[in-house]
């Protein structure tokens, strides 16, 4: 299964993606730092730079069987009014953008479509629920 998947880069992200490569599943990474993303996925994932555009997002939208949504700013800090908007807006802006996306160019592409999680436990239980086999 071909799966696109942000958030790439935190500590569930790159949980997830272990966990779907050691299942046999191509995953491409939506990232904000590329050359970090690749030293720390590898060379297995496909790296593929956020800031590419609404264009890009949906040519990989188009070639997904899923999207797991994990992007977000880390919580374990201090939320000060603009770590509050930093954490507000890493979640609902890049989410809402893949909506429109999805609901704009490819509404029945998807075999599964998972948004951020609690933790990396609920995300690994969703995963092993949905059973992610082609």
């Amino acid at each position: 299964m071909k799966i696109l998947l942000t958030g790439a880069t935190g500590n569930i992200g790159r949980f997830t993606i272990a966990y779907l490569l050691g299942q046999g599943h191509s995953v491409a990474a939506m990232v904000r730092d590329p050359e970090r993303a690749l030293n720390l996925l590898g060379q297995n994932t496909r790296v593929i730079d956020y800031r590419e555009g609404q264009n890009r997002l949906i040519q990989e939208l188009e070639n997904a069987d899923a999207v797991i949504n994990l992007a977000g700013s880390p919580v374990a800090t201090r939320w000060t009014k603009s770590k509050k908007h930093e954490l507000k807006s890493s979640r609902i802006d890049l989410t809402d953008k893949l909506v429109n996306a999805i609901g704009t160019n490819c509404l029945d592409a998807f075999d599964a479509f998972i948004c951020r999680a609690d933790n990396g436990e609920t995300i690994y239980h969703i995963l092993q629920e949905i059973r992610i086999t082609h």
